[in-house]
């Protein structure tokens, strides 16, 4: 929804949409993470007992919801300012950007994983390529440093 906004910023139908269905939404799903879920030590989001998609049960900071996370944050912190309230604007600066949100997982080697510390030990349910999610919807891209040994992922809108 933030990204068919994008589109059609301009048009005040939009701009309802946005502000009547799209950002009530988006907040209350992020504060369901931030009631529900506990945090880490830094007040880092930690999706704790969670697991990715239905392949990989009991894992931590499944990629899926972590890229999706990623990828909302970054679309509401781009909107004009005088499009959101001051008070969601805070909320959001809060759990987006001054808590934060866990990284998008990756093994030693940098690779995309489907959970925290890689692929779980445990078997898999299914088939299904969870870790790909944080390249498709999400549109969090993943990239090698050619310079050090170092992996940034960015998610864009």
């Amino acid at each position: 929804m933030l990204e068919a906004w994008s589109h059609s910023s301009a048009n005040r139908t939009a701009v309802a949409l946005l502000q009547e269905t799209v950002l009530p939404w988006v907040e209350s799903m992020l504060r369901f993470y931030d009631k529900h879920y506990p945090k880490y030590a830094n007040g880092t989001l930690w999706l704790k007992d969670a697991q990715a998609c239905e392949t990989w049960p009991n894992c931590t900071n499944p990629t899926p919801q972590v890229a999706a996370l990623h990828r909302i944050c970054a679309g509401v912190l781009a909107l004009p300012p005088a499009l959101v309230s001051a008070e969601r604007q805070a909320f959001f600066a809060r759990i987006c950007v001054r808590d934060g949100l866990p990284a998008v997982p990756r093994t030693a080697e940098g690779l995309l994983a489907p959970c925290e510390g890689g692929f779980p030990l445990t078997n898999h349910v299914n088939s299904e390529n969870v870790e790909t999610y944080a390249i498709w919807p999400c549109k969090c891209s993943c990239c090698s440093s050619c310079s050090s040994s170092s992996v940034v992922c960015v998610c864009v809108m």
